[in-house]
C-alpha cells in the first residue's frame, strides 16, 4: 500500500510540474528569453519545488512562485495584461532568487 501511495504522489508531482512547466516556459518566451534558455525558467522551478518538498522548507513560498508565474503567464496569453517592464523584471529575478534558494536549502 505504501509504493502505491509513493508512486502515486510521485505520478501527481510529475504531472503538476509538467502542467506548470508549459505555462512557465511560454511567460519566458513572452518577456524575451530564447526558445532554449526559456527552458531554464520551469527546470528551475521545478528543481526547486523538488527540493523543498524533500527537506520540508520553503513549500509555501514554492508553491506561490509557482502559482503566480502560472497566472501571469495565463493573464499574458490571454492578452489580459501585457508585457511590460516590471513583469520582464519580475520573471528575470526568477532564476537568481531559484538559485539563492535552492543553496540555502542545501546548507545544513
Amino acid at each position: 500500500m505504501t509504493k502505491n501511495r509513493d508512486l502515486l504522489g510521485a505520478l501527481a508531482l510529475l504531472a503538476a510540474l509538467v502542467a506548470t512547466a508549459s505555462a512557465e516556459y511560454e511567460l519566458a518566451r513572452a518577456v524575451g528569453y530564447g526558445k532554449f534558455v526559456a527552458g531554464c525558467i520551469p527546470a528551475a522551478l521545478d528543481v526547486y519545488a523538488l527540493r523543498a518538498f524533500s527537506v520540508k522548507r520553503d513549500v509555501s513560498a514554492v508553491v506561490a512562485a509557482l502559482i503566480l508565474t502560472n497566472a501571469l503567464a495565463h493573464l499574458v496569453s490571454s492578452g489580459l495584461i501585457p508585457v511590460s517592464v516590471p513583469l520582464v523584471i519580475a520573471v528575470s529575478a526568477i532564476a537568481p532568487l531559484v538559485l539563492w534558494r535552492v543553496k540555502t536549502l542545501s546548507a545544513p
